[in-house]
């Protein structure tokens, strides 16, 4: 079979860097793109000047209104939603970069100092925070974790700590964020209007993704990194990952992966931004399928989401 001789040839060596080839930006790169640090802004988000490029000070000390620091961005679209110019937002995870395996450096780690709210994933698998952020806190701050209503067992049994891909577990952080703000004496009427609207946007989003997610052909979703099964798996979506456990497949699960793919009748694979492996690309061409990037870390949450199963549909109808 011609499959294993490929895959076999990729397991000789190690794969390189990709390359540009072919690929279709499934529209969030815009999203990588904002907030790219430049014109004397560190490559780790953080000034050279000593204040960090979203208006907060390396000490984490806000220049005005309620200092929050949360680990991903679109934790920071929350904050932001909630508290508008109420608070100052610093994110520890920069743009482009990967949350499953990312380590900040002692400059990133400074935007923690001063903060008084923290909105972290909490998910045992997303290692960073547990080993390099906690710590960091001080000891009065408030931390909501979007694991925090899950059970504990079921959460450990669940490899994937994508948790802000579930607008369900998002809204549910909603509500402990609006209350920190309001116990550190922030107007509550204020933050109450802004969790009401809120509720709206979280209402609208739950109705246009189901609507686009429904009355599908197929049923599975071919993608690079496993990221996006809080969101598939609500609308019986099947999320179907060439990566093992973070690692490239065995040759022979991924001649299966395309027998699979083929017999689903997959046109695109979905890899995240600075994704698009050897293996990845391998296998798009083996099933004849483009490759398409969707960015689960994009800072403007909901319009992403919207944005991104546009994208699923596009794959799941494509004839």
């Amino acid at each position: 079979m011609l499959l294993s001789g490929l895959a076999l040839l990729f397991w000789a060596c190690p794969p390189p860097a990709p390359d540009e080839g072919p690929v279709r930006d499934g529209g969030s790169e815009t999203a990588v793109r904002d907030g790219v640090a430049t014109d004397g802004v560190a490559d780790d988000g953080v000034a050279t000047d000593g204040v960090a490029d979203d208006g907060v000070a390396i000490d984490g000390v806000a220049d005005d209104g309620v200092a929050i620091a949360v680990s991903v961005p679109p934790l920071a679209w929350l904050a932001e939603e909630l508290g508008g110019d109420q608070v100052t937002v610093s994110v520890i995870v920069p743009p482009g970069a990967t949350a499953d395996n990312f380590e900040p450096s002692p400059r990133i780690l400074g935007q923690l100092d001063g903060a008084r709210i923290f909105i972290g994933v909490g998910h045992p698998h997303l290692t960073f925070e547990q080993r390099f952020l906690m710590p960091r806190l001080d000891e009065d701050v408030t931390v909501v974790s979007l694991a925090g209503s899950l059970d504990h067992t079921a959460l450990h049994a669940n490899v994937d700590p994508h948790l802000w891909l579930s607008p369900a577990l998002m809204r549910e952080a909603a509500g402990g964020v609006a209350t920190a703000l309001c116990d550190l004496g922030v107007d509550c009427a204020v933050i109450e209007e802004r969790q009401a609207a809120l509720a709206d946007v979280f209402d609208q989003l739950d109705q246009d993704i189901a609507i686009t997610l429904s009355d599908l052909s197929r049923k599975a979703i071919f993608v690079e990194h496993p990221a996006w099964g809080w969101l598939l798996r609500t609308h019986g979506i099947e999320q179907v990952a060439i990566e093992d456990e973070g690692k490239a497949p065995a040759a022979a699960t991924l001649v299966a992966l395309v027998t699979r793919a083929r017999e689903a009748g997959a046109r695109q694979v979905f890899v995240q931004p600075g994704g698009g492996s050897r293996v990845a690309r391998a296998f798009a061409d083996e099933i004849e399928a483009e490759i398409v990037v969707v960015d689960p870390l994009a800072r403007d949450w909901a319009a992403n989401l919207i944005e991104v199963s546009a994208q699923f549909r596009a794959a799941l109808t494509a004839p």
